[in-house]
């Protein structure tokens, strides 16, 4: 009699199997990058240029002193930009990452900040002759000229120095993307107990290689609940993704809350695991304020019913 198989064993193999193309991804990415310093790997993802200094050159940033400010010599960093305010307001705790571990936050920055406890230093005494007040934001183009799009300008360049830091972009999607550069640059001293960026002067240029980097999250076979998605948007401005693929109905559930066929919404696993038209509203918006867009296979399918 044949023993029966292991099925723990073989769902461990395949789920290692299916993590491979990540990887070779991973490698391709990292063969693209020109660094100069090894330390600074930890940006993710890596720039496709990054010069710098050496580690002892730092900079000290205040929580209560530091602020974004938007340059109004530039066109897209004027009072009527509608997604770099939002912008500032993410980021802003995410640049003092470790005093807000212990402030009364939503749970998706609670996951992020504990993850980055690698961004600590090792307990010795920085340089703290300069001190970084703000980070100047110039945004070449307005964003009512530039609507998120497949190929829009994503670059962005970003300076820190003694003296100050700036981040130039063509257009706000690349600016979104310079603030999570500049929130890795940040590093808490537990000796000094404030933060600081090190390497300077340090200068990042970067680009997507890709213009499509999407994720496909599938509530049809796997029912998702809004904080969720919530989550797996704020995860790709992370990783400065741009695409969220909502495989959203398929012959498993439905559960869509049609207008124009109502009984459809009676084909999903619950009648409390539905989107309504505003929870769908409400990911494109959570997801449009973060540079992401929906494919337009959810508006199509969105558009039949």
């Amino acid at each position: 009699m044949q023993p029966k198989p292991n099925r723990t064993i073989f769902r461990s193999q395949m789920r290692a199997i299916s993590l491979l193309p990540v990887l070779l991804a991973c490698v391709a990415l990292h063969a693209h990058v020109d660094l100069v310093q090894a330390d600074l790997n930890s940006l993710w993802p890596l720039p496709e240029k990054l010069t710098s200094g050496p580690q002892s050159n730092a900079i000290t940033l205040f929580q209560n002193s530091f602020s974004f400010v938007l340059d109004p010599t530039c066109a897209g960093s004027t009072s009527q930009s509608a997604l770099l305010p939002l912008a500032f307001n993410r980021y802003y705790p995410r640049v003092f990452w470790y005093a807000a571990r212990s402030n009364d936050r939503d749970e998706n920055d609670l996951i992020r900040t504990t993850s980055m406890k690698h961004r600590r230093m090792a307990k010795s005494t920085p340089t703290r002759d300069f001190l970084l007040v703000n980070l100047t934001v110039c945004v070449q183009t307005a964003e009512q000229n530039t609507p998120l799009a497949l190929g829009v300008d994503e670059s962005y360049a970003l300076d820190v120095s003694a003296t100050g830091a700036r981040l130039f972009a063509v257009t706000v999607y690349g600016a979104m993307h310079g603030l999570e550069t500049f929130s890795q640059l940040v590093e808490y001293n537990e000796t000094a107990q404030d933060y600081q960026i090190s390497y300077l002067p340090l200068s990042v240029v970067d680009a997507p290689r890709f213009a499509w980097r999407g994720l496909l999250i599938d509530s049809a076979r796997h029912y998702l609940t809004l904080s969720a998605i919530y989550r797996t948007i704020d995860a790709l401005e992370f990783n400065k993704m741009n695409v969220l693929h909502w495989h959203i109905v398929d012959a498993q559930s439905f559960p869509f809350q049609s207008t124009s066929y109502p009984n459809l919404v009676l084909g999903a696993y619950h009648p409390n695991a539905i989107y309504t038209h505003a929870n769908v509203q409400s990911v494109i918006t959570y997801a449009a304020q973060r540079g992401k867009g929906c494919t337009r296979r959810l508006y199509s399918q969105l558009s039949r019913v």
